[in-house]
């Protein structure tokens, strides 16, 4: 939980296109939950950090080996040369250059094993799953909206205490 809510300052200030990204944290409950208590505002762009147990690395600072994900409101229909434009191209493509520029930038935060940037999959559709065929009439999500995604593989020491405003 506080590598949640220092993270929320480090990307407090994110804007993709004029467009101040939201930010939140924890698992496929609290992701859909979210999504519910946002129906009626602005969700995307979204970051999301998925918590992991952190280990302690001694003077306040929390080695994690985890997940951010990347969100953007996408059409399950749209084809992937559609979706890159729409999607990836004007909002995750930038949103994951800001990601990396932030936790790279922040003097608590040290990015490991990521010297030439933080390894991430770019997952289309996310969670979807046609039920028939390939049909997109009926489709179950793992999330409440259809979504791109992108998915950052994110190992880092952080010290959360000397970001966390109180």
């Amino acid at each position: 939980m506080k590598v949640g809510i220092a993270l929320k300052e480090v990307f407090k200030d994110i804007t993709i296109n004029d467009i101040p990204v939201m930010y939140h944290f924890g698992d496929q409950k609290e992701l859909n939950k979210w999504y519910i208590d946002h129906s009626k505002s602005q969700k995307y762009p979204l970051i999301w950090y998925v918590i992991s147990p952190p280990e302690p690395q001694g003077n306040g600072k929390l080695r994690v080996d985890t997940q951010l994900i990347l969100f953007q409101q996408s059409k399950s229909e749209d084809l992937n040369t559609t979706r890159y434009e729409k999607a990836y191209l004007t909002y995750l493509e930038p949103l994951y250059d800001e990601v990396l520029k932030a936790l790279s930038s922040n003097k608590f935060v040290t990015l490991l094993d990521s010297y030439n940037g933080i390894k991430y999959k770019d997952e289309p559709n996310y969670g979807i799953e046609a039920s028939d065929n390939f049909s997109t009439s009926k489709t179950t999500t793992a999330t409440i909206d259809i979504v791109d995604a992108k998915i950052l593989r994110l190992k880092m020491d952080i010290i959360p205490n000397c970001l966390i405003t109180q």
